[in-house]
């Protein structure tokens, strides 16, 4: 009934059909604009450490963060089951994460007048994180990773605002259990992003945004998105802030023709798959 703060390494593995239902409430907003995150499973200072097959699920309502890994490289979440947490997964500051092997079904909160937040996966700092053969579902953000040199391939984004966003977790946005308000240290950079699907989003399947540079995309299918399977954008308010323009990323629709790409950044290389006319449908 309590959140539970782990500061060793431990590996948490549940029998078949195990579930763990913890209390946990909605995330709130401090004075100073940042999303206060409410983890039941906080591994703190505890590298090495791993989740493995559970089903968790808030006890009562909806509920904050299922899984929190900070300052704890190396550790790993797989095979899980995560349902009706605003964040399935958040990652601070922890380098060689890997997510893999989970389905996250998110909370209704950002779709019945709650606050506009909620995604699967979130990387807000590290590097060469893991992220293969998800399932996510039912999220402002399916998958955010906003780090470096991290490889994401194999997974299934649907039913959620945007499937997965390049981008930059701004900063102050994440208030963590101590109080330290945080945000990415830099955009999504050098990121192998690969044979992904991502349908039936209310905006688009992939988002390249706020200065994300130097990744690769190549061979992700997408379509039944509402605006674009795939955007790579300029400098853009469309969050009611500045958010710098895309560059120097490379863009390979592969197996996928159909794909539908709107390329607005500055030295992005498209090959394949179907160009948006910027003349008639303008850059924002």
């Amino acid at each position: 009934t309590k959140p539970i703060t782990i500061t060793k390494s431990i590996i948490l593995i549940g029998q078949a059909g195990a579930v763990l239902k913890m209390k946990s409430k909605l995330a709130t907003i401090s004075a100073t604009g940042s999303l206060i995150t409410a983890p039941v499973l906080h591994f703190f200072n505890a590298p090495r450490s791993a989740v493995l097959d559970l089903d968790i699920q808030p006890l009562d309502s909806d509920g904050s963060t299922a899984i929190l890994l900070e300052n704890s490289n190396e550790s790993a979440v797989i095979r899980n089951k995560i349902t009706k947490f605003q964040d399935g997964v958040l990652v601070e500051k922890s380098d060689r994460v890997a997510i893999m092997r989970n389905t996250i079904i998110g909370s209704n909160d950002w779709q019945t007048g709650g606050d506009f937040t909620g995604e699967g996966i979130v990387i807000i700092n590290g590097k060469s994180a893991y992220i293969s053969d998800n399932d996510i579902s039912n999220s402002v953000f399916g998958v955010w990773p906003c780090d470096k040199w991290g490889t994401f391939e194999r997974n299934y984004t649907h039913g959620s605002y945007i499937g997965t966003i390049l981008c930059n977790v701004p900063a102050g946005a994440y208030g963590m259990p101590s109080g330290r308000a945080t945000g990415s240290e830099s955009p999504t950079t050098g990121y192998k992003i690969r044979n992904n699907n991502s349908t039936d989003n209310l905006n688009m399947g992939y988002l390249v945004i706020d200065g994300a540079n130097n990744n690769i995309l190549e061979n992700n299918n997408a379509s039944r998105n509402a605006a674009y399977d795939m955007e790579l954008t300029t400098d853009s308010y469309r969050f009611g802030f500045l958010t710098p323009m895309s560059f120097d990323n490379t863009v390979n629709a592969g197996s996928f023709p159909n794909i539908r790409i709107k390329d607005c950044g500055r030295n992005n290389k498209v090959t394949g798959g179907i160009k948006v006319n910027t003349t008639t449908d303008p850059c924002n």
